[in-house]
């Protein structure tokens, strides 16, 4: 399920790029093109596809959402890769935008992916009312309130707070709620209750913290952490505890849907194999 979704949206998004970039000068082009189909995880639109299957819809409605959401998380890997952020020169193996191309270009590059991400929806097949909510919670998640404050809480203030409040307030903003709100737009396009709704947030919520633990303690046994984490906070033993307790509380989350993904089963087994080996998904799902 995961490699066909990842294939699907792939294959989609280089279609759609073709088509929407043919105005953009070649070097802009080139250096979004780079970054946007440079492979990844491709988290976001897995979940924005697992919850449409858990609600009885296909992918082609919920695409354009899942394109402008990586949109986003790609201008802000981009960006955090510049030498006035994290000053990486590779990711994912591969040199990073601003040495392949050079900062200026990765700049404009991610300015145009923030901007046109917006666009996207804009112009994507869906009441107008939806194009509003769908605007406002991408721009929450993506701007002061959400990855943006988190990013410049944890540059200004992280070290000099650190507790397990500011720690929960930067991470949610860095990356849960992007992480939520793939998942809520999802719900939006189906055009899904209040209570349905809440069931969706609650389960973005919670997929965002058990993501970013997950991190924290693949970083600690890579020895590759960088910033504070709950490791500095918690202990592996702890956090590892922890997150076997949110694995638990997803798959329950997901058995609740009126039909439960097999795609997001497989998400939250994703998450969690890449730090515990055991299969603990297998009594419950047994085709994982």
């Amino acid at each position: 399920m995961i490699q066909s979704g990842q294939n699907f949206f792939n294959e989609k998004l280089k279609t759609f790029l073709e088509s929407f970039l043919r105005k953009a000068p070649s070097a802009l082009k080139k250096s979004i093109q780079y970054s946007l189909l440079g492979g990844g995880k491709r988290i976001r639109p897995l979940l924005t596809f697992g919850i449409a299957e858990a609600f009885g819809w296909q992918k082609d409605l919920v695409l354009n959402w899942a394109i402008a959401v990586e949109m986003i998380h790609t201008y802000s890997l981009i960006h955090d890769d510049l030498p006035c952020m994290d000053n990486d020169d590779f990711r994912r193996g591969e040199p990073t935008n601003h040495k392949k191309f050079d900062e200026a270009t990765a700049l404009l590059a991610g300015d145009a992916l923030l901007s046109d991400a917006f666009r996207v929806i804009l112009e994507s097949q869906t009441r107008d009312e939806n194009k509003i909510k769908l605007i406002h919670i991408l721009s929450s998640a993506a701007g002061s309130t959400g990855m943006v404050g988190g990013q410049a809480f944890e540059l200004s203030e992280l070290s000099n707070r650190f507790s397990e409040m500011s720690l929960a307030y930067c991470q949610d903003g860095k990356t849960g709620k992007l992480i939520q709100t793939a998942a809520l737009g999802a719900g939006v396009l189906c055009e899904l209750g209040e209570e349905q709704i809440q069931q969706i947030t609650l389960f973005g919520e919670l997929f965002g913290k058990a993501f970013q633990l997950a991190d924290d303690l693949e970083d600690e046994k890579q020895d590759a952490g960088k910033s504070k984490s709950w490791i500095d906070l918690w202990g592996s033993e702890k956090c590892l505890q922890t997150l076997n307790m949110w694995t638990e509380e997803l798959k329950t989350l997901n058995s609740e849907f009126p039909k439960p993904s097999e795609l997001l089963y497989e998400l939250i087994y994703l998450n969690y194999i890449r730090i515990a080996p055991k299969n603990i998904l297998s009594e419950n799902n047994p085709s994982l």
